[in-house]
């Protein structure tokens, strides 16, 4: 019993105070398997291309690409209301949001891949002064204390499937983006500027994605909205 009692004790110590990860964060390139395959096929047509044609096509490229300072610059000015961010559930990846983006971005809402339970868990944490708690695997402490920063007045919000939604699905294909779907809606304020931070499949434009029904339904004015 007396062991019983230890083991469930260190369970719960570790559940409740996970320690961030000791090994340094990975210098490899990240391969996307929906996307590698195709880069790989550009780059071997590119390859075959002639000189001039390459040259000119990477001028191209140069000339699109901007400093991450320019792009919230642009991204300030363009009225933008609803910006989905997808993301590799990393600490590296992490870490550059709440350095790069939400510490100069000003946010008035925000919207978690969490579930409102789990988001109050979370609240919880950073209310008690924890330094480090993962979100899907990594720290999101650093996020949520970013964006409380920069902008005091920010509502967050979880957009998660919740228990009861996938009870009421019963396996219906899709099913997790369609209630995320419907939870960024029940939470969305015209003429605010709403952050949607998911992995990076839900940002997908595919009509079966939660970013891809996110713009079918803005197109098609859901629920009166424009």
């Amino acid at each position: 019993m007396l062991i019983l009692l230890g083991l469930s004790v260190h369970d719960w110590y570790k559940r409740e105070y996970p320690r961030p990860p000791d090994a340094p964060p990975s210098q490899a390139q990240i391969q996307y398997p929906f996307y590698h395959r195709r880069a790989v096929e550009s780059l071997r047509r590119f390859s075959q291309l002639p000189g001039p044609e390459r040259r000119a096509i990477v001028k191209s490229l140069e000339s699109a690409m901007v400093t991450m300072e320019e792009w919230l610059a642009l991204l300030g000015r363009s009225g933008c209301q609803v910006l989905c961010l997808g993301e590799c559930h990393e600490e590296s990846t992490r870490r550059f949001l709440s350095e790069a983006f939400f510490a100069k971005f000003r946010v008035d809402l925000l919207l978690l891949e969490a579930t409102p339970h789990e988001l109050a868990h979370l609240m919880r944490k950073m209310r008690a002064g924890r330094r480090y708690y993962p979100l899907l695997g990594a720290d999101i402490m650093n996020v949520l204390r970013s964006v409380r920063s920069r902008s005091p007045e920010v509502m967050i919000y979880g957009i998660e499937e919740t228990e009861h939604q996938k009870m009421q699905a019963k396996g219906i294909g899709g099913s997790q983006d369609r209630s995320m779907a419907r939870n960024f809606w029940s939470h969305f304020r015209p003429g605010r500027r709403h952050i949607v931070l998911v992995g990076r499949l839900h940002s997908m434009k595919d009509s079966d994605w939660l970013f891809g029904r996110l713009r079918i339904s803005g197109r098609e004015g859901r629920e009166g909205r424009p």
